[in-house]
């Protein structure tokens, strides 16, 4: 049992929050508990529960049934029987995770550009920096398994700054299409920008690349939006530093009107 985006709580909210939600759902499981059972703190956000004597999966899924009503306030509501797809699937994110290790350790990620195409004049206008790490057979991973795995693990962190680094370094050398320069759009994580250090790297790598503020552009997701005051206050923070800001999908009109201001 663990507390989804519990990184983004200690990040928005300070370390005493985090604690606090750790000793909360402490107390809300142990209250759950048959006498026989255990409960313990794996270890971050984890919790574990040894459960004995527990006859067959009827009687688990009944039980894992239990702890979830006790904390769904604080989780994605969901109890999950380690069958095996399930392991099937924990076998994958342990090989993407592996790879994501060794592509960092051995400077083997790929960065490629997608070209982005202004209708009116059909010029390229700018490109989409996109992270491409490939698997032992030689084809590229799954992009969503990849940032997945990276947030997991708390590698998102050194994984976005190195595509951020190589893609300011290239659109440097880009030649310039009409009067203004080719711009690079980045897709950057909830977890990433939530992150109070963000604005400051940013800040850092397009100065040691000398790449002027407007010829970057960053991609977020909409759910940003949601952590009203630590999100919008990042988003004046990189506006402020002359960046573009991208709302990954559609806006109502009452998300386009907080982004505006």
């Amino acid at each position: 049992i663990d507390i989804d985006r519990f990184k983004s709580v200690n990040n928005t909210r300070g370390f005493s929050a985090g604690d606090d939600a750790l000793r909360f759902l402490a107390a809300k499981l142990e209250d759950a508990l048959r006498p026989d059972d255990v409960l313990t703190r794996f270890g971050g956000d984890e919790f574990t529960i040894v459960c004995p004597h527990v006859r067959g999966v009827a009687e688990a899924t009944a039980l894992g049934e239990r702890f979830r009503a006790t904390c769904i306030d604080i989780g994605r509501d969901r109890c999950e029987l380690f069958d095996d797809e399930l392991r099937t699937r924990a076998a994958r994110r342990n090989t993407v995770d592996q790879r994501l290790r060794t592509a960092l350790d051995n400077d083997t990620i790929e960065v490629h550009y997608q070209p982005i195409v202004e209708l009116e004049t059909e010029r390229v206008v700018g490109c989409e920096a996109l992270l491409r790490i490939a698997g032992e057979d030689g084809s590229h991973l799954n992009a969503r398994e990849l940032v997945d795995a990276a947030e997991d693990s708390g590698l998102i962190r050194r994984i976005e700054e190195t595509v951020l680094q190589r893609a300011a370094a290239a659109v440097r050398t880009l030649p310039q299409m009409g009067d203004n320069p080719i711009f690079v759009s980045l897709n950057v994580s909830d977890q990433r920008v939530l992150d109070s250090r963000f604005p400051l790297t940013l800040a850092r790598t397009m100065h040691n690349a000398d790449l002027p503020a407007e010829q970057v552009q960053l991609e977020l997701h909409p759910e940003i939006l949601s952590q009203k005051g630590a999100g919008l206050r990042l988003i004046t923070q990189l506006r402020a530093l002359g960046a573009g800001i991208i709302i990954d999908e559609y806006l109502g009109a009452s998300d386009s009107t907080l982004i505006n201001k």
